[in-house]
């Protein structure tokens, strides 16, 4: 059994200002199943304050091509920033 104390009220997580994406991992399958990334939620001292995975669709990222703002842009899209 947990020992469980009283403390003073602390806040844990601040607020997230900024995401991070990473690793984009392609599985080549199929669905929602074509790809995936890692993506934190940061704070304005650019701290990590936690972390999704975002799947994608092979359609999705059919529009990425070499623009990071594609990615960037779908990712805010599918986690409703």
């Amino acid at each position: 059994m947990p020992i469980i104390a009283p403390i003073t009220p602390k806040q844990l997580y601040a607020e997230a200002v900024y995401i991070a994406i990473d690793n984009v991992i392609f599985r080549f399958g199929e669905g929602d199943q074509y790809a995936f990334c890692g993506v934190a939620y940061i704070d304005a001292n650019g701290n990590g304050i936690s972390g999704v995975q975002v799947n994608f669709t092979a359609d999705e990222l059919a529009t990425w091509g070499s623009d990071d703002e594609v990615l960037a842009e779908l990712v805010k899209s599918k986690l409703g920033l």
